[in-house]
């Protein structure tokens, strides 16, 4: 990036406002101003975050494996990141020997039965044994002998939302509350103008830098700007957040059990509810059995 330049981040997703914090510490006397368009159902508004490390991609892989590895020593990240592990279960054996050709040493491939046995013969945790038997029931509930389960213990789970709240904090007054709608192009396939919604108009001088970091909503932009790029096609696609709401009986049950991850588009898998929330859905079933209204 060139010094004597203003900076214009279109976006403060994670890149987006990873690039503005990363400029901001250093180059502070730089002038960087940060678009956000204020989406709800942008990604990094989730609450949390899961980080893992293993690829088929040996590349993606490597990657993968360095950013884990900030995450959970960098003191400014680890504080918000929790080793939890992951349960995989999944039938396509294709891309776990992809993913194991990553690997020094494969990963261990467990049934029914052979974590029956690892529960009987080995000294566990008390943790180890919580999640092998939650994997158990799990692969019992399916009954189809070709999934197999593995656990992946350097998962990890972030506390999102106030991790990026941290990050933010500093950075607010470099930040504008605007969505931009339209980029102009001008000679030299330059960016001259920023057309934010509401009419406003941003000119960018030729020495300016323009960093587009919109995430799913690159395309539209882009669409919008008639602006093409060298790729045949380009697909920008965002994960959307949707929220649970636990009571304290159900967040008791699953606090200590890993991630989960079914990879199979015909598995159909019943959780089944702890003893105590069995007896609480009764209750209730029998305290609204006689309403009218037909409550339950």
């Amino acid at each position: 990036m060139r010094r004597s330049s203003t900076k214009f981040i279109i976006g403060t997703g994670v890149f987006g406002l990873s690039l503005l914090d990363h400029v901001t510490r250093t180059r502070p006397s730089d002038e960087v101003i940060a678009f956000d368009s204020g989406e709800k159902e942008s990604a990094v508004n989730d609450s949390y975050k899961i980080t893992r490390s293993l690829y088929t991609s040996a590349r993606r892989t490597e990657i993968a494996t360095g950013n884990h590895r900030k995450w959970m020593t960098i003191p400014r990240l680890s504080k918000y990141c929790e080793r939890i592990g992951r349960i995989e279960i999944t039938d396509d054996v294709d891309k776990l020997d992809a993913i194991d050709a990553n690997l020094p040493t494969p990963r261990e491939r467990h049934t029914e039965q052979s974590i029956e046995e690892l529960l009987s013969t080995q000294t566990l945790s008390a943790r180890e044994c919580r999640c092998f038997e939650f994997a158990a029931s799990l692969l019992k509930t399916a009954n189809d002998p070709s999934l197999c389960c593995l656990w992946n213990e350097d998962n990890a789970v972030i506390d999102w939302n106030l991790c990026i709240d941290e990050i933010r904090k500093p950075l607010r007054s470099k930040i504008r509350q605007a969505k931009v709608n339209i980029l102009v192009v001008g000679k030299g396939g330059l960016i001259r103008e920023i057309h934010l919604e509401g009419g406003d108009i941003i000119p960018v001088r030729e020495e300016d830098e323009v960093c587009l970091a919109a995430g799913a909503w690159t395309e539209e932009i882009l669409k919008n700007s008639v602006i093409t790029t060298p790729l045949k096609k380009l697909r920008c696609v965002g994960v959307f957040t949707f929220h649970l709401k636990l009571t304290d009986l159900h967040w008791d049950y699953i606090r200590d059990l890993p991630a989960l991850s079914f990879q199979t588009k015909d598995m159909n898998c019943r959780f089944s509810s702890p003893p105590a929330l069995k007896i609480l859905i009764s209750k209730r079933r029998i305290s609204t059995g006689s309403d009218k209204r037909g409550g339950g």
